[in-house]
């Protein structure tokens, strides 16, 4: 996860923004469901399903 956090910022000033948008609001997703999977997280709906929309309506918006 590390290694991965330093690759995009190292990538970052030459990274395309949309791609860098999309890719970024995936693990950001991918991790949250992984985390809730995987470590027994509580998944709350109030909060994890705005953050999501929140996220998708971001990149979305970024893309456009």
């Amino acid at each position: 996860m590390i290694l991965a956090n330093l690759g995009h910022v190292m990538v970052l000033p030459y990274a395309d923004m949309s791609l860098f948008t999309t890719t970024c609001s995936i693990a950001i997703l991918c991790s949250a469901g992984l985390s809730i999977k995987l470590l027994g997280e509580a998944f709350v709906w109030k909060y994890d399903v705005t953050a999501s929309i929140l996220i998708m309506v971001g990149s979305a918006l970024t893309i456009a």
